[in-house]
């Protein structure tokens, strides 16, 4: 076996992402006290709950050499479902019974939403892109037409807990998202499948070849994404007790970027969870630390974009092979 040389020019590729947090953190906590107190840094963690949870879903999409636009809208979505439903039947359920059940139907929901992506992209082999992004507006479009725009507040006092309630000082919905980053974590570097995700993505041909049914991986990987969605849906409705068709809006553009900046290439077969969980911390921490220096939400957009770019070449230098020097 073949010992990698390590270098200060290696070091400073592989780990920049890590190198650039700590930086921020040691500049931020000079320059503001509050940035490291035990509430801010809690505080950032609860922020990136519904999203990392989102991104999750997201690395593996990417990693199949997938995209998916329409997750925001279902999150909007299913946080909805949940509430009509249980304003619609608790007459007759109870509010309990019924918004468990509502909770089953967002899932539902999700997972036909996934699955009507993948059959676009797998049977009539439209583009990713294209076909998620109209179907972001189908969704959204539903969403507002069935609650006519307004919120609902049906919710029985429990549901509170997941994004309200704190263990040990830590909120529910951050033990959450660590499950789902544990979960996706192992299934992409121990599972079988996730060896899969990882071969079609570097070459669904080959893939295919080698025995994969690429369509059913990319079936598991739309589905698991939406489904991710509504859970990410459900826990923000319970942060503000209120379900509404734009609660997911917007999130796509911080989830893409969290995963991308995390290392995961939007071209396929590479990424790794841990990369994904290491990008939504520093981008937590950018957005944090913009927001305790008043910055607007528009500089806010500038910084996630510039970031997005920088991911995205640090990407392609990473991916070009070390030139051999003459002599060796």
């Amino acid at each position: 076996m073949v010992k990698e040389k390590w270098s200060i020019d290696r070091i400073l590729k592989k780990y920049v992402l890590v190198i650039l947090m700590l930086a921020l953190i040691v500049v931020m906590s000079l320059v503001n006290e509050n940035f490291l107190t035990s509430s801010n840094v809690i505080n950032v963690f609860r922020n990136i709950t519904a999203q990392g949870i989102m991104a999750c879903g997201m690395t593996m999409v990417l990693i199949s050499g997938e995209m998916d636009l329409s997750f925001g809208a279902t999150a909007g979505l299913a946080g909805l479902i949940v509430s009509m439903f249980s304003e619609g039947t608790k007459g007759v359920l109870g509010l309990d019974v019924a918004c468990i059940l509502g909770i089953l139907l967002a899932l539902l929901a999700a997972a036909g939403i996934g699955a009507v992506n993948a059959y676009w992209i797998t049977k009539w082999r439209m583009p990713a892109m294209i076909a998620t992004l109209a179907m972001q507006y189908v969704v959204y479009g539903f969403a507002g037409f069935i609650s006519q725009g307004w919120p609902y507040y049906t919710f029985p006092q429990w549901y509170s807990v997941v994004g309200m309630q704190k263990v040990f000082n830590i909120p529910v919905c951050v033990f959450i998202f660590l499950l789902f980053a544990v979960f996706y974590y192992v299934l992409l570097n121990y599972g079988k499948f996730g060896r899969k995700v990882y071969a079609v993505g570097g070459n669904s041909e080959s893939a295919r070849l080698s025995g994969i049914n690429v369509n059913r991986v990319k079936y598991v990987v739309m589905i698991s994404n939406q489904m991710c969605a509504a859970v990410a849906g459900i826990v923000l409705s319970s942060q503000i007790m209120c379900a509404q068709s734009s609660l997911g809006a917007g999130t796509e553009l911080t989830v893409v970027a969290a995963v991308v900046i995390g290392g995961t290439g939007v071209g396929g077969g590479k990424g790794k969870m841990g990369g994904t969980i290491i990008g939504l911390l520093f981008l937590g921490l950018v957005i944090n630390a913009m927001t305790l220096a008043n910055l607007s939400e528009y500089p806010q957009y500038i910084v996630k974009g510039v970031l997005i770019l920088f991911a995205i070449i640090l990407n392609v230098l990473q991916s070009r092979p070390v030139r051999k020097k003459k002599g060796n």
